[in-house]
């Protein structure tokens, strides 16, 4: 089969054109799972560090309010501690909700340990409470400083272990996408380069056809 100029030229740029879309498709294949790591790591670690700090000031402003209702002199004030220490239960537990739905396989006997803590604080501060309404200050603050800190120091150790584990899954997800984009990076480079190549071999080929072409022509004029 004779090569003409012509045919060389369509085969040039027909191999360059399948080149062209192969790499622009591996380029979208990539950004795509990019875009899908990051998506995922939104989704999955930094909603459960979010919801990690949200049920640590929750629990945090529960014992706020237990010390005020311990605290409070009038029948108002302590009904205004209860309704805030109501609204940081009903804050830890939706939260709660949300962290057990997306939780991960590590850390989910730690979101359960902390529904099993929480409820054992609601059981102390109710305790509480009820010393409060009847009068008995002194054995509610006996109560909250034993009991009650006892489960919150447990609590914190938990919500530790879960940003711990937290900004470990980050730093992971960060790592795989570094090394997606790497690999992305580096092939796209080498296609590039290879575009290039085969694209001055195939100008060589063509300037040297065409070099003969003109040679035989001035020998025949010749």
């Amino acid at each position: 089969m004779k090569f003409t100029i012509k045919l060389k030229l369509a085969l040039a740029f027909a191999f360059l054109l399948v080149l062209l879309l192969g790499t622009a498709g591996f380029g979208i294949r990539s950004l795509s799972s990019i875009n899908d790591t990051m998506g995922a790591t939104i989704d999955g670690p930094v909603a459960r560090l979010e919801l990690a700090q949200r049920i640590n000031i929750a629990q945090l402003q529960g014992l706020r309010q237990q010390k005020n209702m311990i605290a409070a002199s009038t029948p108002a004030e302590i009904q205004s501690a209860q309704q805030k220490s109501d609204a940081a239960r009903a804050e830890l537990k939706q939260a709660l909700d949300k962290a057990l739905a997306i939780a991960s396989e590590q850390g989910r006997p730690r979101w359960l340990k902390i529904q099993e803590l929480a409820a054992k604080a609601d059981t102390v501060d109710d305790k509480v409470r009820a010393l409060v309404i009847s009068g008995a200050a002194d054995q509610a603050q006996r109560l909250s400083i034993t009991e009650a800190r006892e489960v919150a120091n447990e609590l914190d150790a938990v919500v530790d272990e879960l940003i711990k584990l937290g900004k470990q899954q980050l730093d992971e997800a960060d790592a795989a996408a570094d090394t997606s984009y790497s690999t992305t990076s580096t092939i796209m480079i080498g296609v590039a380069a290879g575009a290039v190549l085969i694209g001055l071999v195939a100008a060589f080929w063509i300037s040297l056809t065409i070099s003969r072409g003109l040679q035989r022509a001035t020998n025949a004029v010749r």
